[in-house]
This record gives C-alpha cells, structure tokens and sequence, in this order.
C-alpha cells in the first residue's frame, strides 16, 4: 500500500498557478525529497498532504484517507518538523515537551530525548533564552516524539 498517492493535483493562490498537474506515489520505507526553486510549490505540496491546505483539484490520499477531510487522523500518524517555526518562547524546553505530550497524546521519555539530543541542564530555561540549534532539537523531537508512521522534514 502506498502511504501517499497524488494524482492531478492542482492549487492557485489567484492568477498564480502553485501546483499543476502533480502526480506522486511514496511506498513504505521510501525516503523522497522534493526540491525546487523559491515559489515552486513545494511547501504548497507539503501544507496539502498535511491537511493544512485545500487542494483546487486532484485526488490526494495520506494512510489511505483524504487528508482535507480527516486530517487530525492522518496528522496522528505524521511527524511535521516545520520549516521556520520555534517552541512557544514563553515555555521551558520542559513545559514544550509537556505540551507536545499532551497535544499528541503521547508519553514521551523527556530524559531519553534530553540525552539524546545533548539538551542537559537547558530545558530549564525558556526556549527564547535557548540557542537557535537548541530550539531546532526541541522542534526535531517533538516531530519523532509519538513514534510517527511519516515525518514531513
């Protein structure tokens, strides 16, 4: 079974065309990567298949499901490390954790990750007071935390 299969898939902001015909197929155990210049719809692409965007036109299937109508059971099964984004600044690296925990509905081993990720004695601190490749580890974890079936980097 293919965990994603696209097919027509089309999605203009306006006169602009974003996304023009795509067809794609990711089997289990694949690894792809999608590239191109600034404005070629990759994160368009990626906002689609996390159930974040609406596609225009195609057929879109993620786990079987469209994620544009079930998309907090196809996002259960996904891990999403986003481009630019942080942890709440105005929460400890522990209180994130605590959050992702909650929000993912998953037990994570927060001193298993802290070692891993070589975070000792920073999860203290609020993340705005962290360095940036800090906050980076912390937004890599929370996107493995609950064991996910697809991890959209």
């Amino acid at each position: 079974m293919s965990l994603i299969t696209v097919e027509g898939l089309k999605k203009s902001f306006g006169e602009v065309k974003a996304l023009d015909g795509v067809d794609l197929e990711v089997d289990e155990g694949e690894i792809i990567g999608v590239l191109g210049p600034n404005g070629a719809g990759k994160s368009t692409l990626i906002q689609i298949l996390t159930g974040q965007l609406q596609p225009d036109n195609g057929e879109i299937e993620v786990f079987g499901l469209d994620p544009s109508e079930n998309s907090v059971e196809a996002r259960e099964k996904m891990g999403i490390l986003p481009e630019r984004e942080d942890p709440p600044s105005f929460l400890t690296g522990l209180e994130y954790f605590d959050f992702i925990s909650d929000v993912r509905d998953a037990e994570i081993d927060s001193e298993a990750w802290i070692q891993r990720l070589n975070l000792e004695g920073k999860m203290e601190k609020h993340t705005r007071k962290l360095s940036k490749g800090e906050r980076q580890k912390l937004m890599v974890a929370q996107a493995f935390f609950h064991d996910p079936e697809m991890v959209f980097i």
